[in-house]
């Protein structure tokens, strides 16, 4: 996993600096309206710690990828970023009002649980949770079954050799039906107050959720 993250904000120089277009911002004015202090676990280059401190939070970003906190240092050398493993953030218990996580723990082999445990330990008792993880629609449903299939042969060393893969496979995410979300949040310990679809077209279908602890 290392040497995907290694690379992926290749290229990467600037941050965006308004992201109220973003599909989610809605949910994040909603329910981040009051300034705070605010963890981005999985923060990539720290574009979103920067807008949201422009608002007024005391915003900080972890992420496990040193890349991309390099891209956010040299575009903005007084962002706070830290590179951290998500199931395992340097922090006392209760230390942030808010937590964002927009496509971050789905990339975990083992499952998302083990990081969304540690982000139920580090809001105050009345903090927030916002995450975002890939969502099966009715696009991905009906690519399901070679999309299985796919993963299958990726898994195969002889399959990869012949088609000139040297390297071993590396997994890279899950998606899961709002359902399925649904059951892992509440089991994890969070009380589900929204979940919502967005970005719904073939390419980039997510889901959308405010939690906070039960």
């Amino acid at each position: 996993m290392d040497s995907i993250w290694d690379t992926h904000w290749d290229g990467r120089k600037v941050l965006k600096e308004d992201l109220s277009d973003e599909p989610l911002w809605p949910t994040i004015r909603h329910h981040l309206r009051v300034p705070g202090r605010l963890l981005e676990a999985g923060c990539g280059t720290g574009q979103l710690v920067q807008f949201l401190g422009k608002l007024g939070h005391d915003a900080v970003g972890v992420d496990y990828a040193a890349s991309g906190l390099e891209v956010g240092r040299a575009a903005n050398p007084n962002l706070n970023l830290i590179q951290a493993d998500l199931r395992k953030l340097p922090f006392p218990d209760e230390s942030f009002d808010y937590i964002v996580s927009f496509g971050a723990v789905e990339h975990a082999v083992e499952g998302p649980e083990a990081a969304l445990r540690e982000l139920l330990r580090v809001p105050t008792a009345d903090g927030w949770l916002l995450c975002s993880v890939p969502c099966v629609n009715i696009y991905l449903r009906a690519a399901l079954p070679w999309m299985v299939v796919k993963d299958w042969l990726r898994r195969r060393a002889v399959v990869r050799r012949m088609m000139g893969h040297r390297e071993q496979f590396v997994f890279y995410q899950y998606l899961w039906t709002p359902a399925a979300y649904r059951r892992i949040l509440r089991r994890v310990g969070f009380r589900l107050v929204e979940l919502r679809r967005y970005g719904e077209g073939p390419s980039n279908p997510r889901l959308g959720c405010a939690c906070t602890a039960s």
